[in-house]
């Protein structure tokens, strides 16, 4: 693959110049100098205040975003892990986890759960609940998209807008794990 095939399958890439999408590298340089950090954590600040402003919402359940990710294990087994987002309050409200992968009935499970740890056990939201997602087969599947419409109020959205509040909503989520696991560290280091 060439070098310009490669740039152009990355998201967050520099641009040649300054424009509404994006910045070049020598403004990203510029930035991080005045604000007296490296460029990695100008470009992390950034996203930040992006995600702050396109994900948040006033109220908790209105809108929740979800994803998964795997982690390796060291006998080479790997873990599937989807959660559910609440984009106000960006609590975790529910996960699952397989060996195998997930699939429609996990991430119908998934919803279940953060319907019922928000509202109860009344197995439905009162009310209509965005729920942002990229295009996996597990969260466009027809079976998912009904169970989500009848069974528990969510409105199913995906697409390049959703992808770009779900790219962000996971950055906010990673940076609060790398955190927690800086914590951990911290404290069995004082131990």
């Amino acid at each position: 693959m060439t070098a310009r095939a490669m740039a152009k399958q990355i998201a967050f890439r520099y641009r040649s110049i300054d424009s509404a999408t994006g910045i070049t590298r020598e403004t990203a340089k510029r930035l991080a100098e005045q604000l007296g950090v490296d460029e990695t954590q100008a470009i992390h600040r950034a996203l930040h205040e992006l995600a702050v402003k396109m994900l948040a919402v006033d109220h908790s359940n209105i809108r929740w975003c979800s994803d998964g990710f795997e982690i390796g294990c060291d006998n080479g087994e790997k873990v599937r892990v989807a959660f559910a987002l609440d984009c106000c309050d960006r609590e975790v409200m529910s996960w699952v986890a397989t060996t195998k992968g997930i699939d429609s009935n996990l991430v119908g499970d998934l919803m279940m759960q953060a319907v019922e740890y928000r509202f109860g056990a009344s197995q439905t939201a009162p009310h209509e609940v965005d729920w942002l997602s990229d295009n996996g087969s597990c969260y466009i599947a027809s079976n998912t998209r009904s169970f989500a419409a009848l069974a528990v109020s969510l409105v199913i959205g995906t697409g390049a807008l959703f992808v770009v509040f779900l790219i962000l909503a996971i950055y906010l989520i990673f940076a609060r794990i790398e955190l927690h696991i800086k914590n951990i560290s911290f404290r069995s280091a004082g131990n």
